[in-house]
């Protein structure tokens, strides 16, 4: 089958000024090459050298410490919850359960030790001022990542300087902050109930942080290896112990609530 000369011509121009393109795309560069017109650069100042893909995202490295780090104020905050529930629950099997989750979390977290001296740290509720102050930055005040928009000439390595000098988030710290502010949050809408209330409350915020729990063990076992690894794939199991015992006091508060109220209409009927 023959094409009209011009179809061919325009089919050949399509595809050069298509090949640049890609080209452009997929192509590293290198410190003190000049960067390309229009393309959007983001620089790792640690990496030897920088790709320029529209769109792409430079991150800190995220280690099993770090992992480590984010389970132990996870259970910390745990701890300090069910410290005040077995003090002010009413029903018995929520303060046994309570009382529980304190030995259970306490004791995962001497394990984690190895692995993040974080926890041997014991979590506070935040105060109003911490509440207030903005999110702690590793190295100093927040700065924007190293990001910009490559003109003709202009050298990456000065991109990569700029990089160099700003500051990243710290996960952890950001991550200890969520904890407390979940902490005191928690502490101050459960120490307003009293009774059935507090104790169906504390049961249900144990199932919602367990299902959580659950949720990022079972994610960051995925990035983790060895005896980490294994130490995550416990602390699931336990996990699921204590979410479906947190399930199983649940219903029986239920069924209690429920045998109270038609106790209380037998008595209005008769």
């Amino acid at each position: 089958m023959m094409f009209p000369k011009s179809a061919t011509t325009m089919v050949l121009s399509a595809s050069l000024m298509a090949t640049p393109v890609f080209a452009q795309q997929a192509q590293p560069v290198q410190p003190g090459q000049p960067a390309r017109p229009g393309v959007q650069v983001q620089v790792n100042p640690n990496a030897t050298g920088a790709r320029a893909v529209p769109g792409q995202v430079a991150s800190a490295p995220i280690n099993e410490h770090t992992l480590a780090a984010c389970v132990a104020i996870a259970n910390q905050e745990e701890v300090a919850i069910a410290k005040m529930a077995a003090d002010k629950a009413k029903d018995k099997d929520v303060k046994e359960y309570a009382k529980m989750l304190v030995d259970d979390h306490q004791g995962f977290l001497k394990k984690l030790q190895r692995f993040a001296p974080e926890a041997q740290e014991t979590l506070q509720a935040a105060s109003s001022q911490s509440n207030q102050s903005r999110v702690q930055l590793a190295g100093g005040a927040a700065q924007p990542q190293a990001q910009a928009t490559a003109q003709p000439g202009q050298a990456i390595q000065q991109v990569g300087a700029q990089a160099a000098g700003s500051s990243q988030i710290d996960v952890i710290q950001l991550h200890r902050e969520v904890a407390q502010q979940c902490l005191a949050d928690a502490k101050k809408k459960m120490g307003e109930m009293d009774g059935d209330k507090f104790d169906i409350c504390f049961i249900g915020h144990q199932i919602a942080k367990h299902e959580e729990m659950k949720t990022k063990l079972t994610v960051f076992q995925r990035h983790a290896s060895g005896e980490f690894a294994q130490l995550l794939a416990a602390g699931l199991e336990t996990t699921e112990t204590h979410l479906k015992k947190a399930e199983e006091i649940m219903k029986d508060l239920d069924d209690h609530g429920d045998q109270g109220k038609n106790e209380k209409r037998d008595k209005s009927d008769k």
